[in-house]
């Protein structure tokens, strides 16, 4: 077997697209073609199966699939050692959620490169990560969403505590005091349908809980504040986004009383990389990180 012919194999079962992986192999799609028809001509076995619609493996593709998984970790940690471990020449992309990701990680991967002197640290901010993840374009990522697959391994990192939020002037405007006063409120929501509020509404009593009618779509976390500061209505949103606001008396928090449920936030790495030394310090560090 040629590595060079299984190195686009892999990356074509990661983009399961012909096109997509002669883009992130800098080659042309014949070239994949004919890279994948040589490899199967060589181990005399059909790796894709063709006639079915879009991309398939074979029993035997999938089986050198999963070897190819291993052969990639093998690849980096030979890199690794040949490099001495002078992991200040590696290069690891982050990926995370939009939000965490410009206010919160950025900050904390400064000071790592402050304290690691790496060589090259990436973010790539998306509220959709996980297919980046497992198509090898991030190294890791950081999200508040439960992600269950077999190549993965979770590190749960911290709890992202949710608070109400308001302007002073529209709470005085509104005599907002208990959560039943929202009825008379426009709550900004990430949804049209209120879904986004589930979390403070079922941490009330019945009897306690507003009927979430008077909804206003944002679909953004920092358009929510933004809106809160405008008077525009009320907003739930992560504790930590709006320190700042929260600081400067720009905003008020509502009902501090109210334990509102919470999310997890934790760092998903694929198993063959979690051993590698370079993946082993961040994720050390990003633990020790105070959000």
């Amino acid at each position: 077997m040629d590595l060079y012919q299984l190195k686009n194999f892999y990356i074509l079962c990661l983009n399961e697209n012909y096109t997509k992986a002669a883009q992130k192999l800098l080659i042309s799609q014949s070239a994949v073609s004919h890279s994948i028809k040589k490899l199967e001509e060589s181990l005399q076995k059909k790796l894709i199966d063709k006639t079915q619609k879009g991309f398939h493996l074979t029993r035997e593709g999938l089986i050198l699939f999963e070897h190819c998984k291993k052969i990639n970790s093998t690849i980096e940690r030979a890199a690794e050692d040949l490099h001495n471990f002078q992991i200040n020449q590696s290069e690891i992309t982050i990926g995370s959620t939009l939000e965490f990701g410009s206010t919160i990680l950025v900050k904390q991967l400064a000071l790592f490169n402050q304290e690691f002197k790496y060589g090259k640290i990436h973010l790539e901010l998306s509220n959709n990560i996980l297919p980046a993840l497992l198509k090898d374009e991030v190294d890791m990522i950081i999200d508040c969403k439960l992600h269950h697959h077999k190549d993965l391994y979770m590190i749960p990192l911290f709890r992202e505590e949710y608070v109400v939020i308001c302007s002073p002037t529209y709470k005085k405007i509104n005599n907002i005091i208990v959560p039943n006063n929202l009825d008379r409120c426009h709550l900004l929501s990430m949804d049209k349908e209120g879904n986004w509020w589930h979390r403070f509404y079922y941490s009330l009593k019945e009897e306690k809980r507003p009927t979430l009618k008077k909804i206003i779509q944002i679909n953004h976390i920092r358009g929510i504040i933004n809106g809160a500061v405008a008077c525009m209505g009320v907003g739930l949103v992560p504790k930590y986004t709006v320190a700042d606001e929260l600081n400067s008396k720009k905003i008020i928090q509502l009902f501090p009383e109210i334990k509102i449920s919470e999310d997890f936030f934790s760092l998903y790495i694929k198993k063959e990389k979690k051993t590698l030394r370079k993946y082993k310090q961040v994720v050390k560090f990003l633990k020790q990180c105070s959000i």
